[in-house]
């Protein structure tokens, strides 16, 4: 692989820091690093605007402001769509795995897409920006009765397939009314396009929880599991 990179003679490499890490050989070859935070930032737009900072780094600085601009917009307006709704549905992410639920911290980039998109999330009050391990009992006692459950994973097409992961996932309000939102990560490139377009995300979550606000919308990461 260090072959393969002196071959390519970049200009600079771009890497994401993790706290006291270092990058073994990459050090070595005298090729400038420069450290990318964009994953580290919790709020939607705050995550979206380091598409400020590639655009200057490529001599896009324009283009880039136009795009951000446009995102924030779109972002901005259905936010304030959603504003003045009175009912805020209780909204569960993501699912256990090897024992531990992941669930993100009150602080957290995915708290505050529920948040503006008129969702009440369980741990809203936790002060963390990043995720709290727990187990399921300890999400299912807090959020049994959640009317949505919005999660990310592969090859989950059916209620079925959610229960033969865990076959304790049933207990559950939304699973029980089939209210179990999808995003396949295998086909959507959520990964890839999500960071940069909240505007889409937040989009699903609040054609979701306030589908009356959003005739006609066309998901673009999440699908519904009806079956």
């Amino acid at each position: 692989t260090i072959e393969k990179v002196i071959a390519m003679r970049p200009d600079a490499i771009l890497l994401s820091p993790f706290q006291d890490a270092t990058y073994g050989q990459i050090e070595k070859l005298n090729i400038p690093i420069i450290e990318c935070a964009d994953y580290l930032e919790y709020t939607p737009l705050g995550r979206a605007e380091w598409v400020r900072f590639y655009g200057a780094l490529l001599g896009k600085r324009q283009a880039a402001d136009s795009l951000y601009e446009a995102v924030a917009k779109r972002y901005n307006a259905i936010k304030d769509k959603v504003a003045p709704v009175t009912h805020k549905p209780m909204v569960i992410t993501e699912m256990v795995m090897s024992g531990v639920w992941a669930v993100p911290g009150g602080k957290s980039y995915l708290a505050r897409v529920i948040a503006d998109a008129g969702g009440d999330y369980p741990w809203a009050d936790d002060e963390r920006t990043g995720s709290i391990s727990l187990d399921f009992n300890q999400v299912l006692a807090k959020a049994q009765n959640a009317d949505f459950w919005l999660l990310k994973w592969t090859n989950i097409n059916t209620l079925a397939d959610l229960q033969g992961q865990y076959d304790l996932n049933k207990n559950f309000k939304a699973f029980k009314e089939k209210k179990v939102w999808v995003c396949d990560t295998g086909k959507s490139h959520f990964f890839v396009t999500a960071p940069f377009h909240p505007d889409l995300l937040l989009g699903d979550f609040a054609a979701v929880l306030h589908p009356e606000l959003f005739p006609g919308y066309q998901f673009k990461f999440y699908n519904q599991l009806t079956k």
